[in-house]
This record gives C-alpha cells, structure tokens and sequence, in this order.
C-alpha cells in the first residue's frame, strides 16, 4: 500500500487497535471466484483502504481490505513486484493491529525483501510509532528458504519474480503461469502452507524455454529437371510461333500488287517487330529450355 496507512498520535492508534481488534484479520483462503479481477481492482481496493484507515473509518477499511482478501486468488494477470510488496504491507498492518505480531513481523520481512528501501512517510507512520519497530523486527540475514519442485508446463513466480525458490521465512504470493504467460492459479502462502497444485516437470526433462520460437516447417522441395524453367521455355516457343506467323502474315500481304502502296510503310514495320519479338523470345525458349536441364536437382 503506498504511503502505507495513516496512524496519529497515541491516542488516535490505541482507538484504532480498539476498533480493528473486532475485524477479521486478513488471512490466506481458498476462495471461490464469482469473476477474475486483475491488478487494477486490487490497487483500488488498497487505495480505499488507506483512505478508510486515514479517516478511522473502520467500517469502510474492514470493508476494502476484505474484498482484497477475497479478490487476490481471483487475480488472472501476473502481479508487479511493487504490487505484491504493497498487500505484504497491508497484511503485516492488519495483523500488528490485531496484536498477532510474529504474523506482521514476517508479513513486513516479505514486503522488504521485495522493496528494501521502503520507509513508511512520518506523515503517515509518525516516529516512534510502533509499527516502526515491527516493521523492521525480523533479521533479514537469517532468511531460508527451499526449492520447491518446478513445474510441467510454464513457470512458478514468487512475489512477481520467476523461479523455484520459495521462502521458509515469510509468506509469498504465488502464482502460476502457462506457457502462454496466462496465469492459472494466486496464492498468498505462509511457510508451511500447502503450494497451489500443478504437475510437477519429470527429473532431468529441461526446462522449457519461454523465448524459443518454433522452427519454420521444411519447405517442400522436388528433384529432377527444373519444370518452372521448362514451363517457361514451353511458353516462349508457343509465343516466339505466334510473333513468326504474324511477321509471315505482314510478310504476304506486303507482297501483294493488290496492297495499296500508302500501306506499304506501316506493314514493313510490322513485320520488322514480329520479326524482332519472334527472336526474343525464341533466344528465351532456347535459354530457359537448356537452364531447366541443366538445372537438374532440388528446387
């Protein structure tokens, strides 16, 4: 939670811890999801429970917090580090309000070690307040923790960071990812809490690459003569034919006495281009006829 929650002064903190001593401490559960909620919700739900426990409104921060309790295992999106350091924050608060001091004490150990550098403003957490002192209780150095088996299929990430190494020290959230980066399962765990359940991947199988991309399939290749070559030539030796009988045709007709000399001009062009275009594409039947036997293999 940013800032994390306003406290006063004594007097102020001891109504506080009072009042809060009625509501429900926010606890890891199996939680039946009506919808999924993504990392939006969940920061709305801590902003409005900041605000509730700024003005002491108990009611509204039972409320917020609650609703946040029930909607992270419903989160389908992967949580930012800063996200899962921030309901770390939220819990080890609710649970020094509560006197459960060992649980806040873990609580905030697993939000420093996510944002290390984290203070509490003295305009929220005034000095001396002893949310301070819990705060910083535990001995970071003496952290442990145990590798838990990876999956099948995707990846395992703890507090928004991949890997297999889950604390034995203090609670985590746990999320499981597919191997299309959609996530199947949200957990906030306590040392000594049941993993969510996935199949675990077999001894000595690698693990799966989440950057390898699927080589292209083999192109289709044929032996034997080159036929989009011979094609080719089959098809200039048709055309090279055609431009040979229009230039013969030209040809006659300019040789007739019976053809009008003004005419003469232009059939001599004529037969001059189909004569032309005739050798072309001749010269190209000869060339892709031999290319297409020569070029005998794979294609």
């Amino acid at each position: 939670m940013k800032g994390g929650m306003g406290i006063g002064g004594s007097h102020v903190w001891n109504c506080a811890l009072a009042c809060l001593l009625l509501g429900p401490v926010a606890q890891a559960q199996d939680v039946a999801c009506d919808a999924p909620t993504d990392t939006a919700q969940l920061s709305r739900l801590l902003a409005d429970a900041e605000l509730a426990f700024t003005r002491l409104d108990i009611d509204a921060f039972n409320a917020s917090t609650d609703a946040l309790n029930k909607q992270v295992p419903c989160l389908q999106e992967q949580m930012p580090r800063s996200l899962a350091a921030e309901i770390h924050r939220y819990v080890g608060l609710k649970a020094v309000l509560s006197r459960d001091f060992d649980s806040a004490a873990m609580a905030f150990a697993a939000a420093r070690s996510v944002e290390p550098q984290y203070r509490f403003p003295a305009s929220l957490v005034p000095d001396g307040n002893p949310i301070h002192d819990v705060y910083s209780q535990f001995d970071m150095e003496a952290a442990s923790d145990e590798e838990v088996p990876p999956p099948a299929q995707g990846q395992l990430k703890f507090d928004g960071t991949v890997g297999v190494a889950r604390s034995t020290s203090w609670p985590t959230i746990v999320q499981l990812v597919d191997d299309e980066g959609s996530v199947t399962a949200t957990v906030y765990v306590y040392p000594g809490d049941i993993m969510p359940s996935y199949p675990p991947r077999v001894a000595g199988e690698p693990a799966p690459d989440p950057f390898a991309i699927a080589p292209p399939p083999p192109r289709e290749t044929k032996s034997g003569p080159n036929v989009p070559l011979l094609a080719t030539a089959g098809g200039a030796i048709a055309l090279s034919g055609v431009f040979a009988g229009l230039a013969a045709s030209s040809e006659a007709t300019f040789w007739n006495e019976s053809t009008p000399d003004s005419e003469l001009p232009g059939l001599r062009g004529r037969i001059n281009t189909f004569v032309a275009l005739s050798a072309v594409t001749g010269t190209v039947a000869v060339g892709s006829g031999v290319a297409g036997i020569a070029l005998t293999g794979t294609w």
